[in-house]
This record gives C-alpha cells, sequence and structure tokens, in this order.
C-alpha cells in the first residue's frame, strides 16, 4: 500500500508530502467559505482522476445533493445553469456519468452521524472496498458516545470524538481528511480557532486553514486566497494560493510563467498528431493556460474551448476565466 496520498493540488502537496497513511488531517475555514468544496474537488482528484478508492462522509448534506455538486464541479457548470439549460444536460454531463460510474467513490449521507456507526462502516468498507482515503464533511457532525452525548459537554464529546478518529485512521493504515468549522473573527485564521476541540489540533498530524477574509484579492470574478499549513508532523508548513471562481466556488492552481500569472486548462486529446510527428493519446496531458495579467483581450474560455475544437481536443475541464487569453501548449 502507498505511505501517501496527494490531494491533487500540486502546490499543496509538495508542501505537505501527501496525506500519509494513519495521519489525521483537518481542513478548516469560517463557514461558507469553501471547505466543502475543496474537499469535493479532492474527492474528484483522488477517486475519479486516480481511481483510488475514497470514502466520503457527508452527514451534513443528502447524497443527491452531493451528487449534484459533484457533477456541476466535474463539469466546470453550476447547479443554475444546469437548471436554466436543461435540454443541454445530458450531453454536457455525459462523460462526467461515465467517468463517476467507473469511479471508486463512496458516498456515506447519514445524518447526525454517531462515532461507532463511523467506525464501524469504516472498517467495513476498508475492508471490503480497499478504502483508501475518508473525507468526512464535517466533524461537528459527528456524535460521541452515548454518555459524552447526554453528559457530556460538546468540547468533551467533540475530543472523544477527534481521539476516536486519531485511533482509526492508525488501525485502518489511511488517512482521514476531516473538515472542521473555525471560529468567526475579521483576523487571518490560527489553529486556535478550531471550534469546540482542543484535542483536534493536538491530535491532528496535518492542519489546513482556508482564509479568505480581508486580503484576499479580486480579480474578474475570482479570488486568490490562501491555504494555510499550519501544521504538518511529516513535512514543512508554509502558504498556498489557490484561485476561486466565485460563480461556482471551485478552486484552481495557477502556473507562473516568467513572472506573468498564467490559469490552468487541463485536457484530455483525442488521439491526433501534431505538427512535430508527436502522437497524442487520451492518457497525456495538455495545458492551454490563460494570462490573468494582460487587461486587453476577453474571452479567454470560448477562445480555448474554439482552439480546442479545431485541434481535435476533447474539452475535459477548464477555468471561468474572462481575462485574455494566451494559446500555450505544454506537452
Amino acid at each position: 500500500m502507498c505511505d501517501s496520498i496527494n490531494c491533487g493540488f500540486s502546490n499543496i502537496d509538495e508542501i505537505v508530502g501527501g496525506f500519509q497513511a494513519s495521519g489525521l488531517v483537518v481542513i478548516g475555514s469560517r463557514p461558507g467559505k469553501g471547505k466543502s468544496t475543496f474537499a469535493k474537488q479532492i474527492a474528484l482528484n483522488v477517486a475519479v482522476d486516480n481511481q483510488t478508492p475514497t470514502m466520503f462522509f457527508s452527514p451534513a448534506e443528502s447524497g443527491m445533493r452531493f451528487a449534484i455538486d459533484l457533477l456541476c464541479l466535474e463539469c466546470d457548470r453550476t447547479q443554475s445553469w444546469m437548471e436554466d439549460h436543461p435540454d443541454m444536460v445530458d450531453e454536457v454531463t455525459k462523460d462526467a456519468t461515465e467517468r463517476f460510474s467507473c469511479a471508486p467513490l463512496f458516498i456515506d449521507d447519514t445524518p447526525d452521524l454517531k462515532i461507532e456507526d463511523f467506525l464501524f462502516k469504516a472498517k467495513k468498507m476498508v475492508k471490503a472496498k480497499g478504502i483508501r482515503l475518508i473525507i468526512i464533511d464535517y466533524v461537528q457532525f459527528l456524535r460521541g458516545p452515548q454518555p459524552f452525548r447526554t453528559n457530556g459537554t460538546r468540547e468533551e464529546e467533540m475530543d472523544c470524538v477527534a481521539k476516536s478518529l486519531k485511533k482509526a485512521a492508525e488501525e485502518l493504515k489511511i488517512p482521514i481528511i476531516v473538515l472542521s468549522q473555525l471560529q468567526r473573527g475579521p483576523d487571518r485564521p490560527k489553529m486556535d480557532d478550531i471550534s469546540d476541540s482542543k484535542e483536534l489540533k493536538e491530535l491532528a498530524d496535518v492542519i489546513i486553514l482556508m482564509h479568505n477574509g480581508i486580503g484576499w484579492d479580486k480579480i474578474d470574478g475570482q479570488i486568490i486566497g490562501e491555504f494555510i499549513i499550519a501544521k504538518n508532523t511529516h513535512g514543512n508548513i508554509g502558504t498556498v494560493e489557490l484561485t476561486c471562481d466565485l460563480e461556482q466556488g471551485k478552486f484552481y492552481e495557477e502556473i507562473i510563467s516568467d513572472g506573468v500569472t498564467m490559469k490552468a486548462f487541463r485536457i484530455t486529446p483525442k488521439r491526433i498528431r501534431r505538427s512535430n510527428g508527436q502522437v497524442l493519446t487520451p492518457e497525456m496531458s495538455v495545458v492551454v493556460s490563460t494570462n490573468l495579467s494582460n487587461p486587453f483581450n476577453n474571452g479567454a474560455k470560448e477562445v480555448a474551448e474554439a482552439y480546442m475544437r479545431i485541434y481535435g481536443f476533447d474539452y475535459k475541464r477548464s477555468c471561468c476565466c474572462k481575462t485574455d487569453f494566451d494559446c500555450v501548449l505544454l506537452g
């Protein structure tokens, strides 16, 4: 079994060194700041793109709602777009639906999930399906054992949950990612802002804090924000910037080329031959990037889609960028 799982965001993976087996990972943000979407993108990267068996516990959201969110993320569409274009939904979602049908991604949407039920299900799925990553959205929706549910304080209950999660990660020898609410406030988040449990921040191997308060830069409907790796027992700490599309709430990485910020489009090509004789197959990765700093041109997304159609590329992912377009291919 591999010792670590990459989350699919290369800059975070480089600092963290991948999520280690037996590790407890906490991703925290204040309410409504995108941690659920970020966790779903990790699930897509791990289970759909890399075919790594993943279990996602979603006690705060129904399975149907969860599936719709995943479909929208994979197709780069919002739910409102889907509702406004019912005649196009089947065509737009066809490839994503096929990919999902083959992906080892398992969802549990049991509400008010008790920690003992989580442990039973997790052990069963690791044995039956070879699960190598568990994600929980979010930890405050888990309930502790019966004595704490009725007689203990909320902090005592959540401390017991944290200890159980860490023990489960060690016994199952897989990383467990838990999302956590942070206390509200205007300042840059810190580990002490993790709500309800001191044990959670003590037991966590990795803590990533999402910052979207004061200090974020807004660019044409996008936000450049910080992912603060505040704790990492097996590697470095630091800060990573990701771009968030405000309409969809989806996160993207950036490419820095000669001091110019570039936004990456990841494309899967059909089997075609380039002018230099190189044959592109569906297994090869191609990047079309867009220059975020030049204000003189518009329509990056439309130009990228047109370019892909002309040269026979299958459109798999794009950012919703509205700035200028540099036709750059990195083979």
